[in-house]
């Protein structure tokens, strides 16, 4: 994974980096790498089962998630620096 930015140069995520689906496989993974590689960075994870819960079918419950999200980084004064959507359906299910 590269963290080249548009000079060239390394980027050192030191705000919120968010994941998306956070408790299924791909989105556990790159919660754990996030948060190895820039320990600096607030990693958050989403996910149905957390809370706040998100559920991609319900359009309140993302507009709760950003408002949760957008203040997490007004209170922590930390921007929202990467966002990472690890949902979806494996094959077969």
């Amino acid at each position: 994974m590269s963290d080249a930015d548009s000079t060239g140069g390394v980027h050192e995520f030191g705000g919120l980096v968010v994941v998306i689906g956070a408790n299924g496989g791909l989105g556990a993974a790159v919660s754990q790498a996030a948060a190895g590689r820039w320990p600096q960075a607030l990693v958050m994870g989403l996910s149905r089962r957390g809370q706040p819960a998100i559920d991609l079918l319900d359009e309140a419950s993302i507009a709760a998630c950003a408002e949760w999200v957008r203040s997490q980084s007004v209170a922590s004064g930390r921007p929202i620096e990467l966002v990472f959507d690890a949902t979806g359906w494996l094959h077969g299910q």
